[in-house]
């Protein structure tokens, strides 16, 4: 029975995986606000910041995590239970924080500190 709530636990995680950037792809946040979407601190200068950052965001977790889904559901038949869903879990923290790191480095490309966008 332990077994099952791993396996349970690791697709829940396999879900999400794609859930996540598919909702915030598919339900855009309308506006800035502190409940939903890509929420720092250059994403909330204004509403130019916000709608580039949560596009962005969006459309790279959702490429991670087409490529990374399917290599974890191989793993998952490789290696034993627990240590799958340790693997997932690692893996599903790392895509997501190279998609926070790769959309601030956007936005540091195309806005200044204020916010606006660069005029190079």
């Amino acid at each position: 029975m332990e077994n099952l709530e791993y396996i349970i636990a690791y697709f829940t995680i396999m879900i999400l995986h794609l859930a996540i950037p598919i909702v915030l792809k598919a339900y855009p946040p309308k506006s800035i606000n502190a409940f939903y979407g890509y929420r720092t601190k250059s994403s909330m200068l204004n509403e130019d910041t916000w709608q580039e950052a949560n596009t962005y965001f969006s459309k790279n977790l959702l490429q991670l995590s087409l490529v990374f889904v399917p290599l974890q559901i191989v793993i998952f038949f490789l290696v034993e239970t627990r240590t799958a869903l340790t693997i997932a879990l690692t893996i599903f923290s790392l895509v997501a924080i190279v998609s926070i790191i790769l959309t601030e480095k956007h936005l540091n490309s195309i806005f200044d500190k204020s916010g606006q966008r660069n005029t190079k």
